[in-house]
This record gives C-alpha cells, sequence and structure tokens, in this order.
C-alpha cells in the first residue's frame, strides 16, 4: 500500500490527521464511499467478484444424499470414536456407533412403535409382574457363539445402574432374570399401570 500511495500521491504523507487519530490514504483501486452515491464498483473488484465465481464453480460438489442403489452406508461422525461401550459413556459418537451396530431387545418403527428386535416376541403373566421375553432364532455374537438370556439379563442390570432411563425403569423391576438359554424373565415389584 505505502509504494502505491506514494505513488498517485508523492507529495501527501501516507497518514492524514494527528499522531493519535491514523487513517490510511484510501488506495484507488479498492471501493470509494460517496456520502451521496454510496459505494461505486470499480473494474477491478468487479473482475475479482467474476473470478470468485467462477473458482467457486469449478470446486468438487459435495453429494446430500446417497442414491437409492447404493448399497454401502458411509457415516463420518463428528468426533473420533474412543470407546465403543454406550453405557459407560454419554458421548453422541459413542450413541450414535451403538445405534448403527448393536442390536436392541425392541427397536421402534418409523410410526415409533415398539417392535421386537432381537427378542421373539413376549408374554406376561396373569398377575402382570413377571414378563418373559424370547430371544429370536439366529442370534450370534461375533465370534458365532448364540446369543444367550445369560448374556442378555446381565447387560440390563448393568445398563440400568448407569443410563438415567433405566435407572427409572430399575425402580420398578424386582430382579432381571434367566427363565432358559433363550428366555429372559423380567420381574416387577407390583403390577404395571399405563
Amino acid at each position: 500500500m505505502s509504494q502505491l500511495a506514494t505513488q498517485v500521491q508523492p507529495n501527501l504523507p501516507l497518514f492524514r490527521g494527528s499522531l493519535t487519530q491514523l487513517r490510511p490514504i484510501a488506495e484507488p483501486d479498492m471501493l470509494r464511499g460517496n456520502k451521496q452515491q454510496g459505494r461505486i464498483m470499480n473494474r477491478r473488484s468487479f473482475l475479482h467478484a467474476g473470478a470468485a465465481g467462477v473458482a467457486g464453480a469449478a470446486l468438487p460438489r459435495f453429494a446430500i444424499a446417497q442414491p437409492a442403489s447404493s448399497r454401502r452406508l458411509r457415516f463420518v461422525p463428528q468426533a473420533n470414536l474412543t470407546l465403543l461401550d454406550p453405557i459407560f459413556t454419554t458421548a453422541a459418537v459413542t450413541a450414535n456407533h451403538a445405534w448403527m451396530v448393536y442390536d436392541t431387545l425392541f427397536g421402534v418403527n418409523a410410526a415409533l412403535q415398539p417392535k421386537p428386535q432381537m427378542a421373539d416376541g413376549y408374554t406376561v403373566s396373569d398377575n402382570g409382574r413377571t414378563y418373559l421375553i424370547k430371544l429370536r432364532d439366529g442370534l450370534k455374537w461375533h465370534d458365532g457363539e448364540p446369543v444367550r438370556a445369560q448374556d442378555c439379563a446381565p447387560s440390563l442390570a448393568r445398563w440400568s445402574a448407569r443410563d438415567t432411563f433405566g435407572q427409572t425403569v430399575a425402580k420398578a423391576v424386582d430382579t432381571w432374570g434367566v427363565a432358559d438359554d433363550k428366555t429372559i424373565r423380567i420381574t416387577l415389584r407390583s403390577r404395571f399401570r399405563c
């Protein structure tokens, strides 16, 4: 700026005003202010704006969604996944990972109605205090071992001790138990009332 300012106005100082109120002399190719007409755009500013527009159009376009024929879901989390256990941490990245990877006994459909996921169904005792949840066939761990009710009941107890909603549910539960290898038994303290 100083060379251009001295070339255009060689006899004027680079700053006008007193030393306590320094303000630079405007360069001739910048937008000029006019109290009556507002700002005036000159040719160089117009060409810079046009070049920026052309460069922006040449940038790659990001996909908003994948095509319906795509068989691969690409998910980019907002943070690094450091813990895989959603019971141990409340980090959103861990919760998102858990919903995409782990199964739950029941899920919800698009209408937010509960539907069995790992469960094949359930029954309620006549007194309304005992729920028997039967696991569906074919459930396996990552190593090929079958998922058993003996694995699920302790997971429910662990969840109910740490999760806020689980703690609320646990107030009504007497025991998280097992009826057999494929059936979880949940006994309530009193009959559940809606």
